[in-house]
């Protein structure tokens, strides 16, 4: 079911994002339905295995990670649908897939995922982290290697997550962006569903699988966002540079005229 809503748009602005991921105008022009709602049933078995994973969370004396691994597993797997037989996981990760730091520390994450069964590359690259608030302390070195991970192996898309905050983040070369959902948002109140519609959409196949012409939906919205944002940091360079140059000119023959122009600014610079 598409949104009719006339601020559809409005759930991307309220998320968290460090840098510009995508921009409003690309997600609007490639993403026009806004989000696409799950079904009900989807929504209750999502809110029902959230609440078993919150309640574990919460346990002080919770041993393990299985069901953190559940959880993320009712999120790709059940949610948002995608085919167990296109992920390598665990020990399934092949030493190809392993990244060896110039401190030679080995990086590997915990679930590799392909959009096509057959493809060598992987589409994204999912690390988990147990950090209660992704970002901080331990948890910021934790993102930086799977950056790391991601230029290593040259995959553009990663999840960062700890179960209760999910990262969808993109690494260049030289730069990253990412955005980032909160999932007890997602149960709490109404007017946060339009976040967890969003995260449907960008992660589901509105996203991820070929549709209008688009290969890849999702990366194409985040590399065009960037190659948009470059052209109009281009555009501005070059209005900043002719408009210093008129300021210039014209100050240098006001100066010519009225040798004594610039005789106030000496004495009260102020």
């Amino acid at each position: 079911m598409i949104s009719a809503d006339s601020d559809k748009f409005s759930w991307w602005l309220d998320l968290k994002h460090g840098g510009m991921l995508i921009s409003p105008a690309v997600l609007e022009e490639l993403f026009p339905m806004g989000y696409r709602e799950p079904s009900r049933w989807e929504y209750t078995v999502l809110r029902d295995q959230y609440l078993k994973f919150d309640k574990w969370h919460h346990d002080n004396n919770r041993r393990g990670n299985e069901p953190l691994y559940n959880w993320l597993g009712i999120i790709f797997d059940k949610f948002l649908k995608y085919p167990h037989s296109h992920w390598l996981k665990g020990n399934q990760i092949s030493s190809d897939y392993t990244v060896i730091t110039v401190l030679k520390e080995s990086i590997r994450p915990n679930w590799l995922y392909f959009r096509n069964k057959d493809d060598e590359k992987p589409t994204l690259a999912l690390m988990v982290d147990t950090a209660p608030r992704l970002g901080y302390g331990k948890s910021r070195k934790n993102y930086g290697k799977l950056l790391e991970y991601l230029r290593g192996q040259n995959i553009r898309l990663g999840i960062f997550t700890n179960g209760r905050q999910i990262r969808l983040c993109y690494a260049g070369l030289d730069h990253d962006s990412w955005v980032e959902w909160d999932v007890s948002n997602w149960f709490s109140e109404s007017e946060f569903l339009p976040q967890l519609y969003g995260f449907y959409t960008l992660l589901g196949q509105d996203g991820l699988e070929s549709r209008d012409k688009l290969e890849f939906p999702l990366l194409q919205a985040i590399e065009d966002s960037r190659t948009r944002q470059g052209e109009l940091s281009s555009v501005l360079g070059e209005q900043v540079r002719k408009s210093l140059e008129i300021l210039l000119n014209e100050f240098s023959r006001t100066r010519q005229k009225h040798p004594d122009f610039t005789d106030i600014v000496r004495k009260n610079p102020d």
